[in-house]
């Protein structure tokens, strides 16, 4: 009989998960334990009691206080707390017994507290409490040394003790003083496996795994090795152990493509002592057909949006308020098909958002998994689909994905994808709207594919393109709207091959009303308040203009651009004064260094009914008035009297050929009176003071024609001088 008094206090408790994966260098690995190991330490530990949990040594994990100095007396023991009794945490005896176990315990608390005492087995390194074997023993309050017995059987066993307080103020108080108990000898050959339960996995080519056999008893130990499945071979068919030593063996797959599925087997091992020992091995093999993604290649075929990442060998997203989206490959999907892939979160309170689609437009969500922050990866399967060609899409969040694997990669004739788009959130009446799509060709032949933009469900634009083989292209679908629309949804779809057709997401878009003022056509005005668009010629130099509402910012003009209004007019002499804004119903001088060349868009236009006539646009100082215009005036039916600006600035008679466009503008004069000079912040125009007869401003259609330089129009033979052609001087000799 051996009697064992307690040197420590321990504290048991629930946290057992945590506690085991501490630090490995307390678990306990057989029946040899460290040198640096109390005696206590030596034949006890604490289990957590689940099937196949790491364990430690009594004494180990100081951590988390499990085990407390001695109280400094005669009496030493063990006391624990393990909330209320569900066999989780148990003090197991490293010894096998038999007979007769007695202990003693004492309970200071006011309440009686309880002792469970169980039967353990071993099976190489599981430990496992024998199930209704557990006993129960109640210790009385106030009761010290109290003696009890647990009968452990005539076969050689193991046993733990599961020391329960009612709470934890009780804890210290309910003390195992010490246990007695009968050795059983160990006479032969005790074998031992480190590992009896080996799982390879999905695999795609032979695996091994070692096996460790070791003696744990006496003499020499002799096993035969068999397995009940030839593709899983052993290296050995025996092994031969001396005592305390140990031998390995190796356990092989051999990976077959053809039988694909799940396989397993029993490696059994005899001793020539003790109980046959069984090892399971399982694995599992994917049809070589079936498509399969582990991210570390170039993940042909995938679309990796924004906030995706292809590193380090699995897929990465990180949450933004911006959608990116992971989409596969296009799949062919049979009936009673599935698709496994595995998952990690890396963040709390992440969703992973699953979406599939068979023509690349309309996505209809298939799952959705609600993950938190994850140290491992776990599996999800989607499956019930009808059989089809889809693709599936993940939405970026804080995620990780790998290791596809089921459906097989479609194989199409035909086959487009669209890699990017650009659909405005905008546009304008009147005015040309463009959209594009980008395309890439991936069936390896030229592929002629129509492109047709739908707004509010109807095609109001369509552009046929060939995309070169394995090749992109972006494909422009242009029209002008005529009409405005709010808040409609828009999308490109591209078709191509027989009926095959991928669109784009959809967008909401809003068509604005925009008027449309031309120089080249007639124009009437009534209330508007909006976006007006000038079609509207600017050259380099002097122009006149006349437009029926406000202008602030004159750089839409060009750079350098300056306006003159009437604001005198004296025997011929017209004075214009520059002003920093244009006023509505209001003619103009307008001078540009660099005029713009592209229709001036403005933004927020007012024009009023009560000054939109044409009529209502001039200004007249002393009889001269400065009149626009808003439709054209064709050569012939122009007076001869009126006047215009030349491209120099200078004042200048029509001719009878001259014509005028509109939103332009020209001068009058009082009857008998002739023009002279036009002076701008009083600097005059000409050097000679005189009026010069050219039509730039006035946009007169001279064709060449010849001008003396009173604007006569000269037509025969003519003489040796100065003449304007063109808006320009000219001499002729």
């Amino acid at each position: 009989m051996k009697k064992i008094n307690f040197f420590f206090a321990l504290l048991l408790t629930f946290m057992t998960t945590q506690l085991w994966a501490e630090s490995t260098t307390d678990y306990f690995t057989g029946y040899t334990v460290s040198s640096d190991k109390t005696s206590l330490g030596e034949v006890w530990f604490i289990h957590p009691g689940t099937e196949n949990a790491n364990y430690a040594l009594f004494g180990s994990n100081k951590d988390y206080n499990y085990v407390s100095s001695a109280y400094g007396n005669d009496e030493n023991y063990v006391t624990g707390y393990t909330g209320n009794y569900n066999k989780n945490v148990w003090l197991v005896l490293n010894k096998q017994v038999s007979g007769t176990v007695t202990f003693r315990s004492s309970n200071s608390a006011s309440g009686a507290q309880t002792i469970y005492v169980t039967k353990f087995t071993k099976s190489g390194n599981t430990w496992s409490p024998v199930a209704g074997a557990a006993q129960s023993y109640s210790i009385a309050s106030r009761a010290s040394g109290k003696s009890n017995t647990f009968d452990a059987g005539t076969d050689a066993t193991y046993i733990a003790f599961c020391i329960d307080a009612s709470s934890s103020s009780n804890a210290s108080k309910l003390k195992l003083l010490d246990v007695t108990y009968t050795e059983v000898a160990i006479t032969e050959p005790v074998m031992d496996l480190d590992i009896t339960d080996v799982k390879f996995g999905k695999v795609n080519e032979d695996a091994s795994k070692t096996i460790t056999v070791s003696n744990k008893g006496v003499g020499t130990l002799t096993a035969t090795i068999s397995s009940d499945n030839a593709m899983f071979e052993v290296s050995k068919s025996s092994v031969s152990v001396e005592a305390g030593a140990s031998e390995t063996f190796d356990i092989t797959f051999k990976y077959d493509a053809e039988a694909y599925g799940g396989h397993s087997a029993n490696i059994t091992l005899t001793p020539n002592a003790g109980d046959a020992q069984v090892i399971t091995a399982s694995a599992s093999t994917a049809d070589p057909t079936v498509w399969t993604e582990d991210f570390s290649g170039n993940a042909d075929g995938w679309e990796v949006g924004a906030k995706w990442s292809i590193t380090e060998g699995v897929a990465k997203a990180e949450w933004a308020s911006t959608k990116g989206y992971l989409i596969t490959p296009k799949l062919q999907v049979k009936a009673g098909e599935a698709l496994e892939f595995e998952y990690r979160g890396t963040a709390y309170g992440t969703t992973i958002k699953i979406e599939t689609s068979k023509d690349e437009g309309n996505w209809t969500q298939c799952g959705s998994i609600s993950v938190n922050s994850m140290s491992e990866f776990e599996t999800y399967t989607i499956k019930d689909l009808e059989t089809g060609v889809y693709r599936f899409r993940f939405t970026n969040n804080d995620y990780e994905l790998d290791n596809f694997r089921g459906f097989h990669l479609a194989t199409l004739e035909h086959d487009m994808a669209i890699t990017d788009s650009n659909i405005p959130t905008s546009g304008d009446t009147n005015d040309e709207y463009t959209a594009t799509v980008t395309v890439q060709e991936k069936a390896g032949k030229d592929e002629t594919v129509t492109a047709r933009l739908y707004i509010d469900g109807t095609v109001v634009a369509e552009q046929e393109q060939t995309v070169a083989a394995n090749e992109t292209a972006t494909i422009q679908i242009s029209f002008t709207p005529t009409e405005a629309v709010s808040y409609k949804k828009a999308y490109i779809e591209v078709s191509y091959g027989d009926n095959s057709m991928v669109k784009t997401d959809e967008t909401t878009i809003s068509i604005n009303t925009m008027l449309v003022i031309d120089e080249a056509t007639a124009n009437t005005f009534e209330t508007y308040s909006g976006k007006v668009k000038l079609n509207y010629t600017v050259y380099d130099g002097w122009n006149t203009i006349a437009l029926p509402f406000m202008v602030n910012d004159l750089s839409v003009f060009g750079t350098g651009a300056k306006v003159y209004a009437l604001t005198g007019y004296n025997d011929g002499n017209l004075q214009l004064t520059s002003a920093t804004s244009m006023a509505l119903a209001t003619p103009y001088v307008l001078y540009v260094e660099t005029a713009t060349t592209e229709p001036i868009v403005f933004d927020n236009v007012s024009i009023y009914s009560a000054t939109a006539a044409e009529a209502d646009c001039n200004t007249t100082k002393n009889g001269a008035t400065f009149q626009g215009t808003y439709k054209p005036i064709e050569a012939g039916s122009m007076n001869i009297t009126w006047y215009g600006v030349t491209g120099e600035g200078k004042i200048m008679k029509a001719g009878s050929s001259a014509s005028i466009k509109a939103m332009h503008a020209y001068f009058t004069l009082p009857e008998g009176d002739e023009a002279k000079t036009i002076a701008y912040d009083g600097i005059a125009a000409g050097d000679d003071g005189t009026a010069t007869a050219i039509n730039a401003l006035i946009n007169g259609n001279s064709q060449g024609e010849l001008y003396d330089l009173s604007g006569r129009r000269v037509e025969g033979n003519v003489k040796a001088g100065i003449y304007v052609r063109n808006g320009k001087k000219i001499v002729i000799k």
